[in-house]
């Protein structure tokens, strides 16, 4: 779980922020992220991403901003000198597209990687998504479509480079 027991599951944890202010992901990480997501059918996961969510979407606007992760922490006493010299980067770590606010997907797509053993379980399914050809492989113009479909608009020269940086043969 995400939370330490005996706290109120509407409480960000410190820790679940420090977990993703070491994260680092590339371009290619984060759409792949933003799919899994989409594919979480955990009713629990779902649950308490939304409450944690919907806990730091102060304006109840369906997204979340810097500010308001300011506001959530500096509300329950956690708002520490070491944490807002880290609020930048946990905030980008959050906002995939870097938009400057961070929506639900992006969100859930980042509390998925304090998940391992379900980011495992998701990735076949993920690549199979991918490849839309079935031929085993992803190419560039496969991603653009797949997430062209979700309502992103990526550019093949972009998505390619982003491949790669990541395939090895």
């Amino acid at each position: 779980k995400w939370f330490e027991s005996g706290v109120a599951p509407t409480t960000p944890l410190p820790h679940v922020l420090e977990g993703l202010r070491r994260l680092r992901l590339g371009g290619l990480q984060k759409l792949v992220l933003q799919l899994m997501a989409t594919k979480v059918n955990d009713a629990s996961i779902q649950e308490e991403t939304e409450r944690l969510f919907s806990s730091l979407d102060v304006r109840q606007d369906g997204v979340v901003r810097k500010a308001e992760i300011d506001e959530v922490m500096t509300r329950h006493g956690n708002a520490t000198e070491q944490y807002r010299s880290h609020l930048d980067k946990i905030f980008a770590t959050l906002d995939l597209d870097e938009t400057g606010v961070v929506k639900y997907v992006e969100f859930q797509a980042a509390m998925l990687t304090q998940q391992q053993a379900l980011m495992k379980n998701l990735l076949m399914p993920v690549f199979n998504h991918l490849d839309v050809n079935n031929n085993g492989t992803i190419s560039a113009r496969e991603v653009v479509t797949v997430f062209g479909e979700m309502g992103t608009d990526l550019n093949v020269d972009a998505v390619q480079s982003m491949i790669d940086e990541h395939d090895i043969d």
